[in-house]
């Protein structure tokens, strides 16, 4: 039996534009922000998280042989403005994961995680790399 999925608002093919849209401007506000701080830069990485009554994003990237998070105080406008359009990509979902890696030759990849709200975690604690767990190093 095939299963058919039900239309996104605004039209079947209206609401997927939109998404795409929004995720050419995540993909494009990552790799414009990667060229200011760090123009050496090879791989980025931005993870949303969207759970019961909480948000929160945090990012990395890549540079010769170091990883380096994205510091939240210093690039809190940029945070801000992804925050947003990763909320408006995920409305009406009640909990979900971003990842967004982008490479510095401007191709970039977006995954989504419905269920595991510990999914591609992004951190150095513990003597973890900085790297989205589950990811491999470039």
């Amino acid at each position: 039996m095939f299963w058919k999925k039900k239309p996104l608002p605004g039209g079947p093919t209206e609401g997927r534009e939109a998404q795409s849209a929004t995720v050419v401007e995540l993909a494009k506000r990552l790799i414009v922000l990667m060229r200011e701080i760090a123009p050496d830069w090879q791989v980025a990485y931005y993870r949303y998280q969207k759970g019961p009554g909480e948000t929160a994003s945090n990012g990395s990237y890549v540079q010769g042989t170091d990883v380096t998070l994205i510091g939240a105080m210093r690039h809190g406008a940029f945070y801000n403005a992804m925050a947003s359009l990763s909320a408006d990509l995920l409305a009406g979902k009640p909990r979900a994961v971003l990842l967004l890696r982008a490479s510095s030759d401007f191709s970039y990849d977006v995954k989504f995680d419905y269920d595991d709200l510990d999914r591609w975690t992004i951190t150095k604690l513990d003597g973890r790399t900085g790297i989205p767990e589950g990811e491999s190093s470039p």
